[in-house]
């Protein structure tokens, strides 16, 4: 109670005016006002906001409609949520503890357990000796008779033709949001869009407002692969849940591919979380797996946090601005009727990683109307011991009269960070108005060096329809996210920086149902974004290995970047330079699927594994007490804005450490700080 009081005292001193201004928010909202605060009838330091809001909604028995945002309906008569619980200590105690409070559907994946716990027992969590933080799942999407134009694109059709291939004997894991909650599988088996054999070893646990965009996904796959085996696991039913469902279809499902295109918002900047840990292993073992890019193109700010202290207003907040100017506010556009999602992170290591003492720093962030009378939104929680992660969720709504904002981060307690992060992961175009780094957006798993990362580009820019070169989609997310820590939360002695994304497939292609817009006018909705392109390379990666089992996931890749057609722009309105060769835009260039065919003939596979990876070194119960003990000092990242603005060659995905001076950002001296 003490931190969020001293909060209330700088920010009512900072603004003379306050007045609380109330706008809509989504489900996904950590949205506080003073008033949130001043009337919070509920104190916790375990349960994450979305989740203390949801129990002052039970206690004042009013949670039908806040439920409703949440998307926590169920078809039982109890009202569940999908929760990720991170344990204190052994995670087998911590379920042990929540199944006497009636989760449902459980999963233990290093120390976090996911399940669907009744919100009865929500008064009850946050008592529980062996749980260090508990917080609502929330995932996002990079979003037959129909045909893919993708198909085209990536002259698939044609490759499927000279070589006699159609991804016989291969069979492919996704994982998505859901594959059959609108109960239009058996259809689509029967109008031929998806293969009679194709089955969900688990669909999504809650339905409510799912979309079955895994199902579209797989319809796109069998067009580029028609004889291959689909196989489906919800990737909405908790992060231990979908770390444990890689597995799964890896070594008891024996797929030789997996894909995916979610992002779990909780999924670590800096840090191999345990999917990231999931996928490593999987692809040691001999599968390849393909992730989403993501839609957030360079929509991304970050930098050295920079100090400025105000002891009269108890205040610490983050200068925005380069120079020897000070400037606590970043200009955001929202236009009226928008949301907007900040996804903000620091260079801590986490505690669901590599457990005590988890984050020694406590930075909030807040949107403040242009003339700083109004604070409209908030995002505080208390992150000290915990992961270092803010979600701060705002809408404008129409007829607010109001598009412009300003975004401030404090520091509430705890050590200055060095750097800090944040992606817009979902909002308008073009967002960030004023000191706009156009920073990377590719994170989590995604970002793993073992993935093969997708990117987008629309199927009507690429050569086949008239386009040489293609163009890149400007949504596409961007790669050049810093690795920083290691499992133990040491600081490694080295920057690593993954050349993501790898490669780039059509997107705005057809499926029978899913989408809501017909870009082409052809009767058919379209699906566009990184989701619509990572499945047509897993079509063309069955291809590949119905031509050379033996090929292992290192040639894969190698095969997919060498083949690719080099792209040189985006497709934004003034054609943005992207970069000859590998950029962190395009990565390699647009797959062509007959190059890539032709590249296999000749191709050297790589020996196979000796054995199947069961016990890997990554260490997924990784439940030490001990954990990493963070970092003594936080270092400087020399060149690391650098690297993340490079959109041009690049030959090493390993970066040193050093020093450097405030003019350019690195700076790691520290101001006082209260």
């Amino acid at each position: 109670m003490a931190k969020y009081s001293m909060r209330i005292i700088y920010i009512l001193g900072m603004l003379l005016c306050y007045s609380v201004f109330t706008l809509n928010v989504t489900w996904a909202d950590e949205i506080y006002s003073l008033d949130d605060y001043n009337n919070q009838s509920v104190k916790s330091t375990k349960l994450r906001p979305e989740l203390v809001r949801l129990l002052q909604q039970v206690n004042k028995t009013e949670t039908s409609e806040f439920l409703g945002k949440l998307q926590a309906k169920s078809e039982s008569s109890e009202e569940l949520l999908v929760i990720d619980a991170i344990a204190k200590h052994d995670p087998n105690t911590l379920l042990n503890d929540l199944k006497k409070l009636g989760i449902k559907s459980a999963s233990i994946h290093g120390r976090i357990v996911s399940g669907q716990l009744p919100v009865s027992s929500l008064k009850l969590v946050d008592s529980l000796v062996s749980l260090n933080e508990i917080r609502l799942s929330q995932v996002m999407t990079a979003a037959g008779s129909v045909v893919s134009n993708g198909d085209i694109a990536l002259q698939a059709d044609v490759a499927r033709q000279q070589f006699g291939k159609t991804g016989q004997g291969i069979t492919i894991g996704i994982l998505s949001d859901s594959y059959d909650c609108l109960h239009g599988a058996s259809k689509d088996k029967e109008s031929k869009d998806l293969p009679e054999q194709a089955f969900a070893v688990q669909d999504a646990l809650d339905c409510s407002e799912k979309t079955d965009e895994g199902r579209a996904l797989m319809q796109i796959i069998h067009d580029i692969a028609p004889d291959a085996n689909l196989v489906f696991f919800s990737a909405a039913n908790g992060f231990a849940n979908t770390a444990n469902a890689i597995l799964d279809l890896a070594f008891k499902y024996k797929a030789n591919i997996i894909i995916d295109d979610f992002k779990p918002l909780s999924a670590s900047f800096f840090q191999k979380d345990i999917i990231s840990q999931a996928v490593e292993r999987v692809v040691k073992s001999g599968v390849v797996y393909l992730s989403a890019a993501g839609n957030n193109g360079r929509q991304s700010y970050q930098s050295y946090y920079d100090d400025y202290v105000n002891s009269t207003l108890h205040l610490n907040a983050h200068d925005f601005d380069p120079s020897s100017k000070v400037d606590v506010y970043q200009t955001i556009n929202i236009p009226e009727g928008n949301n907007i999602v900040f996804l903000f992170q620091w260079d801590s290591p986490a505690f669901s990683i590599s457990g005590s003492p988890g984050t020694e720093t406590d930075l909030d962030m807040f949107i403040f109307n242009k003339s700083h009378s109004k604070m409209l939104a908030a995002s505080q929680y208390n992150n000290l011991g915990k992961d270092p992660v803010e979600i701060l969720s705002f809408f404008n709504p129409i007829g607010s009269g109001e598009t412009q904002f300003d975004l401030m981060i404090t520091k509430a307690s705890g050590k200055s960070p060095g750097l800090l992060k944040y992606i817009v992961v979902d909002g308008p175009d073009y967002a960030i108005q004023e000191f706009n780094t156009s920073s990377s957006s590719i994170f989590g798993h995604a970002n793993s060096e073992f993935a093969i990362t997708v990117g987008a580009a629309n199927y009507k820019e690429t050569p086949a329809f008239g386009v040489s070169p293609p163009l890149v989609a400007f949504y596409s997310s961007s790669g050049g996210m810093p690795l920083l820590f290691d499992l133990k939360g040491n600081a490694l002695d080295k920057i690593i920086v993954a050349k993501k994304p790898d490669v780039v497939a059509p997107d705005d292609v057809n499926t029978t149902f899913f989408g809501q817009i017909d870009t082409d006018d052809d009767g058919m909705p379209n699906i566009l974004g990184t989701s619509a392109a990572t499945p047509h390379i897993a079509g063309v990666v069955a291809l590949l290995l119905e031509s050379k089992p033996q090929l292992q996931p290192m040639d894969i890749q190698l095969i997919l970047q060498r083949s690719a057609t080099d792209i040189l722009q985006l497709n934004d309105s003034v054609k943005t330079f992207a970069g000859a060769g590998f950029d962190f835009d395009s990565g390699y260039g647009l797959v062509d699927t007959r190059a890539a065919m032709t590249l296999t003939s000749s191709y050297q596979a790589s020996p196979m594994p000796s054995t199947e990876v069961i016990d890997s070194p990554l260490s997924i119960n990784n439940i030490s007490e001990q954990g990493g003990g963070g970092v003594t000092s936080v270092f400087c990242l020399t060149f690391l804005m650098i690297i993340v603005m490079f959109r041009g060659n690049i030959t090493n995905s390993i970066m040193p450490i050093g020093n450097c001076s405030r003019s350019n950002r690195c700076n790691c001296s520290r101001n006082s700080s209260p």
